[in-house]
């Protein structure tokens, strides 16, 4: 074993046993991400105005929407969560546990071994959480480009169960459109009623996803970073992956020399902020790691 070889493999060793960033208090997450304790928001400036403006007043919401419609605990957390509203719009107030669940979440990334693991129960607010962090990583790529940042700055893929695929898409449009565009890589467009899902529905060919990847999301574009394709697990792989059967192939595949910058399964590599995103669902909850 060369010199090189042995530094490489303790370095190996040292990432390996570094799992888990520590979790933030709420009042360190709050100050690591800018928010405000007593209003925490990733929209500061629009809860500001909304609080100017004539309001509905403040009522329960479940900005925390996630799966399924399941109360929360009330002692999980002294944050109360609302929504306000103003001109048909909403404000995404985070709960206590989000804060800190967004900045862990960052921390991990920056880790030698990035990605992790949130496995809240159910009706906690995952989907909201890794959005903010989704958001967050493109606002760090908006100021890295202007610092003569260079990327390369990649789109996220989402990889949920099919029930869903559609939850992302409504979160986004609900609480992140002013800043995040989400895209489904799910169904045909002919089979899409919504106005709204069918616009943003992708064609449905591994190859033409790759054509648009390259034509929508330059790596050299912080843009690219605000960019969420959601899926269904059977869907990517049917789409993505060539199975043999005497000779002939099922499903379909892609040859990814076409843009090879945009390998869907391949973790992109600092300084890129955006990656592969799954979410599982389980009886007990639904996980999402990144």
């Amino acid at each position: 074993m060369t010199s090189e070889e042995r530094d490489d493999y303790w370095k190996t060793q040292s990432s390996l046993s570094t799992v888990s960033a520590t979790t933030p208090t709420y009042a360190d997450a709050c100050d690591t991400l800018g928010y405000s304790r007593l209003h925490p928001t990733p929209f500061a400036s629009e809860w500001r105005n909304s609080q100017a403006a004539v309001e509905t007043g403040p009522v329960p919401a479940a900005t925390g929407a996630d799966d399924e419609d399941r109360p929360r605990n009330p002692e999980a957390d002294d944050a109360t969560p609302i929504v306000a509203e103003k001109q048909g719009a909403e404000v995404l107030l985070l709960n206590g546990w989000q804060v800190t669940g967004v900045a862990w979440a960052i921390r991990q990334e920056n880790l030698p071994i990035r990605g992790g693991m949130i496995a809240d129960d159910c009706g906690t607010g995952k989907t909201v959480i890794m959005l903010t962090v989704i958001l967050e990583q493109y606002r760090t790529a908006l100021v890295d480009h202007a610092q003569g940042g260079t990327g390369p700055w990649k789109p996220t893929l989402v990889i949920a169960p099919p029930h869903v695929v559609d939850v992302w898409f409504q979160e986004v449009q609900r609480f992140f459109s002013s800043e995040l565009e989400i895209w489904r890589f799910y169904e045909t467009k002919d089979k899409v009623t919504n106005a709204t899902m069918k616009a943003r529905t992708l064609p449905s060919t591994a190859t033409a996803l790759v054509h648009w990847l390259d034509d929508k999301c330059p790596p050299d574009s912080p843009r690219s970073c605000a960019k969420i394709i959601v899926t269904a697990y059977e869907t990517f792989t049917l789409r993505t992956l060539m199975e043999k059967a005497g000779g002939k192939a099922k499903g379909m595949s892609v040859d990814y020399s076409l843009a090879p910058d945009y390998s869907l399964l391949a973790r992109p590599r600092p300084p890129a902020v955006c990656s592969v995103l799954t979410a599982a669902g389980s009886e007990t909850g639904q996980a999402s790691s990144r």
